[in-house]
């Protein structure tokens, strides 16, 4: 697993060296369209992304990614030839953040809003009650977003797409991190080679 890591790397930086980009000042105010497609004459294998605005990120996610610093994009892998593609969050050369990592950012200013209860709560006891109930409802909160985000991320081991399938997975990419471009590298199952598309921002 790691070899492979080290190889869809070595492959996906080589596609950005020859391809021309130059870093966002602003990804927040991209285009939500990103459009890319496979080289290859049949095109059977089509790759498009999107970034998610700030409604669409509390709409689909419960939560505002853009204003912790992250940029969401969704990456939609339409497959619609008879092979099979392994896919993992080794298959871009984008820098994309862990979901725990992600969801720990939003926590942690629970957890200090939660400290500063318990102080309080230990001059004026009835305010102990309130503190559990927010400690609570916190910690809810951040296991209902790490599952979200966990389910609709790449992820870490091999994920397979079927023939004649479409497979959605989301990039958490830190702001200052998002390129104008990046790639994204798939393992043909079949074919028992590895196809490498580029991407560049619309």
């Amino acid at each position: 697993m790691k070899f492979k890591s080290f190889i869809y790397g070595i492959l996906g930086c080589a596609v950005l060296m020859s391809a021309v980009w130059k870093p966002s000042s602003a990804p927040v105010h991209f285009a939500h369209q990103l459009t890319l497609e496979d080289k290859k004459e049949d095109k059977k294998l089509q790759v498009t992304a999107r970034v998610y605005s700030a409604e669409e990120s509390e709409h689909i996610l419960k939560a505002d990614l853009l204003d912790k610093g992250y940029v969401p994009v969704e990456v939609t892998i339409q497959n619609q030839g008879d092979h099979q593609y392994a896919i993992s969050m080794a298959s871009t050369a984008q820098r994309s953040e862990k979901p725990k990592d992600v969801a720990w950012k939003f926590y942690k200013a629970s957890v200090a809003r939660g400290v500063g209860w318990r102080i309080v709560s230990f001059f004026c006891w009835p305010l102990s009650i309130p503190s559990t109930i927010d400690s609570i409802v916190s910690y809810k909160n951040k296991r209902a977003l790490l599952k979200s985000l966990t389910a609709k991320g790449f992820k870490e081991i091999d994920e397979i797409i079927l023939p004649y399938s479409v497979v959605k997975r989301l990039l958490y990419i830190p702001q200052e991190a998002f390129y104008n471009t990046f790639s994204v590298s798939m393992e043909d199952l079949d074919g028992d080679e590895l196809v490498v598309i580029p991407v560049i921002v619309g």
